[in-house]
């Protein structure tokens, strides 16, 4: 079980790039952490950082909290604050999960909107054609 009263957001510097983090674990274990991944060729953001000979780790903010969420919350805090090169937020909104829906259907409706309209023009003569036959077979 994670003790969340250990809380850290965390920076990793190096070739001016800067990536952004949050753990319960000392930093020098997180850093362990990073660079194995780095080694291990694990596709992750502060892999761009890790190339550097230079890169540090350097503690932001002590955040006691209760959670992984409380942590990743205040991550997101510093995630819009500093220009880092993290791929992917730490935390997300519901508003912002909403937003970014919209935006994914937009995009698809814009991208299918005449396979649509044609789908559209054939369902509505299809059953035209239907009602029609319908209508005759029951005047004989």
């Amino acid at each position: 079980m994670k003790d969340y009263s250990k809380g850290k957001i965390y920076k990793i510097e190096g070739g001016g790039l800067t990536y952004v983090g949050s753990t319960v674990q000392k930093l020098c274990n997180r850093m362990c952490g990073h660079r194995n991944n780095f080694k291990h060729d694990k596709n992750c953001a502060s892999k761009e950082v890790l190339c550097f000979s230079d890169a540090i780790i350097t503690l932001v903010e002590l955040y006691p909290c209760g959670s992984s969420e409380e942590l990743k919350m205040r991550e997101r805090y510093f995630y819009d604050l500093i220009p880092c090169v993290n791929k992917i937020r730490p935390w997300v909104s519901a508003a912002e999960i909403t937003a970014s829906n919209r935006i994914k259907v937009k995009k698809y409706d814009d991208a299918h909107r005449e396979q649509k309209r044609a789908y559209s023009r054939e369902y509505h003569a299809r059953k035209k054609a239907e009602k029609a036959e319908k209508a005759e077979a029951e005047t004989i």
